[in-house]
């Protein structure tokens, strides 16, 4: 049997369709958790409230969680002591539900949506993000203002309160930077702070961190003695801010690293001496003396690009103690901090390896969380650690969905590159014990090269039904982290910088080269499939390496860097000028010296000696349809084997099942075409 006819009991309909989908769990004032999960049938973003007895909705139709700030949004809910307030996505105001104890047996229950925020006009409407209550009608958030009369790459973003009663616009206490996040307001709700940033700058590059005094006038908030703190007052260069927590004793803590990193130090962890400035570690700074010092000094990161709001991996966990999340590539840890001492120390140190996001406590010992686990699927956990016991108490919230199939567990592997250096990424080989005993012991899998966005964002080992439904199927994976990924520290994620659409196609094709020097995968028969920044590694990668691939999916990747550049949002609109080391002029861009037309894919297009598929959203506004469309007018031109998809309701990143189901059946289709094909395309 050859390695495509592999049949699997894997479904696209369990892929994305099948079992209860879940992120962000959050602590429902002792009623139980809460959670962002899809509706059934319509599949609309809701709210269940997880309690002791039930599982239930909270979210009436026609109601839709969603909130587009900076595009990319992030968790589109907050929860207070009597409430919680969400951002619906069709008029992106924000609505308010009170929490409701009904007598047995109903359960608790939360109020009807009451609106909170002002209408949208025909001219103009508000986004919100990291919304704070103040008391029973004030609120303080991230607002951005999007007026359809500007280009979207023009929004404005501003920090200001607003009233429960929905009668008037946001009053403006901060504004003056392009970008605000990490707003935090102090248990005594006397202290405020948040990070910002101007272009050229990403989140991940040089930002601010400002501090100020919450002051109550005459009813009317406003923040006053507004500062700056200077974080890299040592370290002659700008840092990367995020993960703003104040303690209870109203220490402000966060996480930074550097973009000039130097000075070892000892890894609380291991002992071994290491650059902490090169990873985001955790610091502290004390408004009594006006200090700031580093926390923990580790080869992990405490903290991850900013692409979204509301990932917390730093939380008050009891009266006393923090706790945080400390990544690396072979699996996070979970690590105490003492407030007091600034001590850490490593929290379930017998666990087994996973991904963990998500954090929320309530500050008394109990914290649930997201864990995703390396052999099994994602569940929802509650920690509780009282004051008087030293034993952990780990409950399963909600349980992972489990399949009976044979699963192909991630292999960290680390090549070397072209240039010297080195790369990583996870190998999964195909598994299914019935299909693999009718193949040939001798029979080489294809494979299919896995390329994560961003370029920032990285390749996880955790398990993943996606992958398993490639690897069922007979193909082997090679998922990459190239140079740019996070997780391995500051100096390798910086190093793609200058070097966009060459370092990182460079290390995908050593990967793909490792094994086939292993004798892993057939040579012949090389697929590569990205989403955004992954697929603009596809289109790289099959222009600049067309002997190495047979065929290629591209979702919604960048053929042409001018055409994203005049195009693309207020939140990326000068990252490629860095990426590839050129302030973008739309007339130098078009020249042949230009930086933007020699790393632009669709300038090599007939050169390709690989069939492509594209998928794109009508709706994208990160990467636009005229995007895809010049890529495919060059295919059409050239007579390239190609397909083009694109779904009308669909934005930057797929949120329909159905959408997904038909790509991926499209894709695997598109695949196995090609590749019985005995004559290059």
């Amino acid at each position: 049997m050859d390695y495509l006819d592999w049949q699997s009991e894997v479904s696209l309909d369990q892929v994305f369709a099948d079992g209860e989908q879940f992120s962000y769990p959050s602590i429902a004032s002792n009623l139980g958790t809460l959670y962002l999960t899809k509706s059934r049938g319509d599949n609309r973003s809701i709210l269940k409230l997880k309690s002791k007895r039930d599982n239930q909705s909270v979210t009436p139709a026609p109601f839709n969680l969603q909130t587009r700030v900076n595009e990319y949004g992030g968790k589109p809910f907050w929860v207070f002591e009597s409430s919680v307030v969400f951002a619906n996505r069709s008029d992106q105001c924000l609505y308010r539900q009170e929490f409701q104890r009904n007598k047995e047996p109903l359960g608790p229950t939360l109020s009807a949506p009451e609106r909170i925020s002002l209408k949208p006009s025909a001219d103009k409407r508000l986004m919100y993000t990291d919304v704070h209550e103040l008391n029973e009608f004030e609120y303080v958030s991230i607002v951005e203002v999007e007026c359809s009369a500007a280009d979207h790459a023009n929004n404005r973003m501003f920090i200001g309160t607003f009233s429960r009663r929905a009668e008037a616009a946001p009053i403006v206490l901060i504004d003056g930077a392009d970008f605000y996040s990490n707003l935090v307001i102090n248990p005594a709700k006397n202290k405020v702070a948040w990070v910002q940033w101007n272009h050229p700058a990403m989140p991940w590059d040089d930002t601010e961190l400002w501090v100020a005094d919450l002051v109550f006038q005459d009813g009317e908030a406003s923040f006053q003695n507004v500062e700056q703190l200077n974080v890299s007052i040592s370290r002659g260069g700008g840092a990367s801010i995020c993960q703003l927590l104040f303690s209870n004793n109203d220490r402000l803590f966060f996480s930074a690293d550097y973009q000039r990193c130097s000075g070892s130090q000892k890894d609380t962890a291991s002992g071994k001496s290491v650059d902490a400035n090169n990873y985001w570690n955790v610091h502290v700074y004390d408004f009594t003396n006006q200090e700031i010092k580093p926390v923990t000094s580790d080869a992990f990161e405490y903290g991850y690009p900013h692409w979204v709001y509301g990932d917390h991996r730093i939380v008050q966990f009891t009266d006393t103690q923090l706790l945080t999340v400390a990544s690396a590539p072979e699996g996070d840890a979970l690590v105490l901090i003492d407030q007091v001492s600034l001590e850490s120390t490593r929290f379930r140190p017998d666990a087994a390896p996973s991904t963990l996001q998500h954090l929320n406590s309530d500050g008394s010992g109990v914290c649930v969380l997201e864990e995703l686990g390396f052999g099994a699927g994602a569940s929802v956990i509650k920690l509780t650690l009282p004051e008087s016991v030293d034993t952990v108490n780990c409950v399963t919230v909600i349980a992972s969905t489990r399949c009976a199939i044979d699963v192909s567990s991630a292999q960290p592997i680390s090549f070397s590159t072209a240039d010297g250096e080195q790369a990583h990424g996870f190998y999964y080989p195909p598994t299914n014990q019935a299909q693999q005993a009718l193949t040939s012991a001798s029979a080489l899998p294809p494979l299919l090269v896995m390329v994560h966005g961003g370029p920032t964002a990285r390749a996880y080992g955790h398990f993943d039904l996606q992958k398993q439904f490639w690897t069922s199927r007979g193909f082997a994976i090679l998922d990459v982290n190239h140079r740019g990924s996070t997780g391995y520290g500051r100096a390798f994620r910086d190093s793609l910088y200058g070097y966009w659409g060459e370092r990182d196609t460079s290390d995908i094709v050593d990967g793909v080269r490792h094994l086939i020097d292993q004798a892993k995968v057939d040579p012949e028969r090389i697929c590569i499939r990205g989403k955004s920044a992954g697929g603009y590694a596809v289109l790289r990668a099959l222009t600049e390496y067309p002997e190495l691939f047979r065929v290629g999916a591209c979702y919604y990747g960048i053929g042409n860097l001018i055409t994203l550049a005049e195009a693309t949002h207020k939140f990326e609109k000068h990252y490629t000028d860095r990426l590839i080391d050129e302030v973008f002029d739309a007339e130098h861009a078009r020249m042949l010296e230009s930086k933007f037309h020699q790393r632009s894919p669709i300038n090599k297009m007939t050169e390709l000696n690989s069939a492509m598929i594209v998928f794109q959203g009508a709706l994208d506004r990160v990467v636009p349809p005229s995007v895809a469309q010049e890529i495919i007018q060059v295919l059409v031109d050239a007579n390239i084997d190609h397909e083009y998809v694109e779904y009308s309701d669909e934005a930057h990143g797929f949120k329909q099942a159905d959408n997904n189901i038909d790509a991926w059946k499209k894709e695997l289709a598109f695949y196995q075409r090609v590749l019985r094909h005995s004559v290059r395309v």
